[in-house]
């Protein structure tokens, strides 16, 4: 007993010292593979730099690929009598190479603006700062007095006098303002090193964009199916977290920076474009720079212009809170933004690892471990809640798994209660060899996004390409929307859409009120499950996204819709079926999909289209 006592105390102090030698090894190869990298680390900024810039100007080029022309100006033309003009401007799309070319000269052209006329003025106001320094300080002796006067006249007895030396202040003023009219033409020629950096990642970033769709169709190509619909949440995630929270603190800082220049211009303040600059760039600084912020211009305008100091303080008070209270809820409610707190933190690590660039580069770093965590996190929930675990049970009363020995098909039900309708149809595929996943994708979250319905989509289909080489999806109402939007970026077989809800002049209403093409089938939430509003203004952005990327759709469909439609008329049908990609796509009328019979019809319907294409 002793002797296996020993022996097992032996083997678990054999593990303890394999696991400290392997952490050690661990930390001494990547403090080697740091080493190595500081090397490399200004090849590596340059790179970083030009991914963030092709990051953060990826949704401009996309929106100019897809779909510039705006729906209001199409409808425009359409009630003006002009179908011809409406269907070419609808119809109107710039290539890939052309938008990127476009986005690119429209940043030269602001850069070179702000090159001709930001800079020699800033170098102007740092050259007059500098000359009005001395002047701007000796009146401070005055100030100081006068502070000490009103502070007296309340009975505040403070001998300010103490705290300074004027002799030595006015010297030191002198010495400050030659140094920074010095400092200011040094300044101006460090531009020109900065401004070929620049240009560099301008540059590489460009090549970045060009060559974009063309790498993740060789990604596609070699990564196998089942890992698609992950990756594509993962870089969903990311998109949603990192790049919404940059493009939302960029804006913010724009929102500030910008009136914050103009109401100190307004106020005669010199270096009203330094001071609002900086009081934006004070913005992107979470927790201590808003306050800082508030105060700057206020501070400037005490040293210049006192009297208007104290309505500045207020104008500029008064303002942040409406931006901070009102507006940029607004601007990030679609973004799952970071804690500030992992901001901060991210901010300090990476300053004291790599200096000034952990400032730029520490936030998107920190974006990227929360995206990877959230994303991680929001699989596991989606498995345990949408998707069915066996063919024996399943996770909601939507969701079933019916397994055959044939392809995959992913069936996605409409928004609101769940109804037996697509169990029947995949009851009917089922018995025809076609395995069948039944998905309820709308989750009880108050707060959740068409993304978060759509990561059920994602994985679901997934689950599917794991154990069949091919995947379709049948969809009925808004899953028929998410059914080809999973279509225009996955490579999905064919999809069935049962009473898709998408019009002609793709406008789509966000109140409860029913619009043409829309009825409130569409719009209202199941009431127990989601918030009303928040619903309506979701599925709106989904149709809208949908609709402009029909012409990317390149796989088989089928368009089933009733004869007497609630959600869109026959006429936006065969408009809808007019700009699929895909050749290979059909539109069969139904009387309803109401009863038992009707939706074995559908599933009739639906296997009849995608046996010609089952490999």
């Amino acid at each position: 007993m002793d002797e296996r006592g020993t022996s097992q105390a032996s083997s678990k102090l054999l593990r303890a010292l394999i696991i400290a030698l392997l952490i050690a090894a661990v930390i001494f190869i990547g403090g080697q593979i740091f080493q190595v990298a500081r090397r490399f680390l200004d090849i590596l900024l340059l790179f970083a730099g030009a991914w963030l810039v092709a990051f953060l100007l990826t949704p401009i080029i996309n929106y100019l690929n897809r779909h510039p022309i705006p729906s209001v100006v199409v409808a425009f033309a359409a009630r003006h009598s002009r179908p011809q003009l409406a269907s070419r401007l609808d119809r109107f799309r710039l290539p890939h190479t052309l938008a990127v070319v476009l986005v690119y000269l429209g940043v030269l052209l602001g850069l070179a603006v702000l090159l001709l006329v930001a800079v020699p003025t800033l170098v102007t106001q740092l050259v007059d700062l500098g000359r009005a320094a001395p002047r701007l300080i000796e009146a401070v002796p005055d100030l100081l007095v006068r502070l000490q006067a009103e502070l007296a006249a309340r009975g505040v007895e403070v001998d300010i006098n103490q705290l300074y030396e004027p002799n030595q202040l006015v010297q030191r003023a002198e010495a400050f303002g030659a140094q920074i009219v010095q400092q200011a033409f040094a300044w101006a020629a460090g531009l020109a090193s900065i401004l070929v950096s620049v240009l560099l990642v301008l540059t590489l970033s460009l090549y970045m964009n060009l060559d974009g769709p063309r790498l993740a169709r060789q990604l596609h190509a070699v990564i196998p199916d089942h890992y698609h619909g992950q990756i594509n949440l993962l870089g969903q995630s990311i998109s949603r977290t990192f790049g919404g929270f940059m493009r939302g603190q960029l804006l913010i800082a724009l929102l500030y920076g910008l009136p914050a220049t103009i109401v100190m211009a307004f106020a005669g303040i010199g270096l009203a474009i330094v001071i609002g600059a900086l009081s934006g760039f004070l913005m992107l600084i979470p927790l201590i720079g808003a306050p800082i912020a508030m105060v700057l211009p206020a501070l400037t305008a005490l040293v210049q212009a006192p009297q208007s100091a104290l309505w500045l303080l207020i104008v500029m008070t008064v303002y942040q809170q409406i931006l901070l209270q009102v507006l940029a809820p607004r601007v990030m409610a679609d973004v799952l933004g970071m804690p500030a707190l992992l901001v901060l933190m991210a901010i300090m690590v990476s300053m004291r690892l790599v200096g000034f660039w952990g400032l730029v580069f520490g936030i998107p770093l920190a974006g990227v471990i929360y995206a990877l965590s959230v994303t991680y996190l929001e699989q596991s929930k989606i498995r345990r809640e949408s998707l069915p675990r066996s063919s024996e049970g399943a996770a909601t009363e939507g969701t079933f798994y019916l397994p055959a020995m044939g392809p995959g098909c992913l069936l996605v039900p409409t928004l609101g209660p769940p109804s037996d309708g697509l169990h029947t149809v995949g009851r009917y595929l089922a018995s025809r060899g076609i395995t069948s996943l039944g998905v309820d994708p709308y989750r009880p979250e108050p707060e959740g996004s068409w993304e978060n319905w759509y990561s059920s989509v994602l994985l679901a289909l997934d689950r599917l390409w794991r154990d069949c080489n091919q995947v379709f999806i049948v969809g009925q109402g808004l899953g028929a929307v998410l059914a080809l939007h999973a279509a225009s970026e996955l490579p999905v077989a064919g999809v069935a859409a049962l009473s898709l809800p998408l019009t002609r002049d793709g406008r789509y209403a966000e109140s409860g009120a029913t619009t043409a093409g829309l009825s409130s089938a569409v719009l209202l939430a199941h009431p127990t499950r989601l918030r009303p509003d928040r619903t309506q203004s979701e599925t709106a952005r989904l149709q809208e996204r949908t609709h402009r990327e029909l012409a990317s759709v390149t796989c088989p469909v089928l368009l089933v819709h009733t004869e007497k439609p609630e959600m869109a008329s026959p006429e936006d049908m065969r408009y809808v079926l007019e700009r699929l990609g895909t050749t290979h796509k059909r539109i069969e009328w139904m009387e309803s999909l109401e009863t038992t019979r009707d939706w074995e019809a559908a599933g009739q319907q639906a296997f009849a289209f995608f046996r010609h294409y089952f490999q």
